[in-house]
């Protein structure tokens, strides 16, 4: 995939945007924590909206737990797989769902990134751009996920 240039010149592929050289990626990820600590300073400002959060994400994989035991109660096996199976692959599907939303969230911000101007202190930096708008973003929904999927694993 290439991207448009307005001029006569070659246009350069995607991937050279996403290029990492040799250190970047400990400066690109160096303020992960200090970023993470402003993030959850700002989702707790506001504690009602942050524990409604919490309680809603645990509300739903309550609930898809739930429908995993009401069927696992009234049947042995499904298709060959026994319930521990399903567990295994409900907690690693989790995990991994919960691992992108946390470290990858700003990936999904980019248009509105674009829309509100904040883009041009990626585009300074001499860092990849990609890479720094990917990780720009933290949603602790993802931590929230990560912790029951750990749950799920360690039963």
């Amino acid at each position: 995939m290439y991207l448009e240039a307005s001029s006569g010149k070659k246009p350069l592929p995607l991937s050279h945007y996403m290029e990492v050289k040799d250190g970047q990626i400990q400066e690109i990820f160096q303020n992960i924590p200090e970023d993470a600590g402003m993030n959850l300073k700002s989702l707790m400002y506001y504690r009602a909206d942050f524990l409604m959060m919490t309680f809603f994400t645990l509300l739903s994989q309550v609930s898809n737990l739930a429908v995993v035991g009401i069927i696992y109660t009234n049947i042995p096996t499904v298709g060959g797989w026994s319930v521990w199976e399903i567990l295994l692959l409900y907690g690693y599907l989790l995990f991994s769902e919960g691992w992108v939303n946390f470290f990858f969230q700003g990936s999904w911000k980019i248009a509105q990134m674009v829309n509100k101007s904040e883009i041009d202190r990626f585009l300074v930096r001499p860092l990849p751009a990609g890479m720094q708008m990917a990780a720009s973003r933290i949603d602790f929904d993802g931590l929230n996920k990560m912790i029951i999927a750990l749950g799920i694993l360690s039963v």
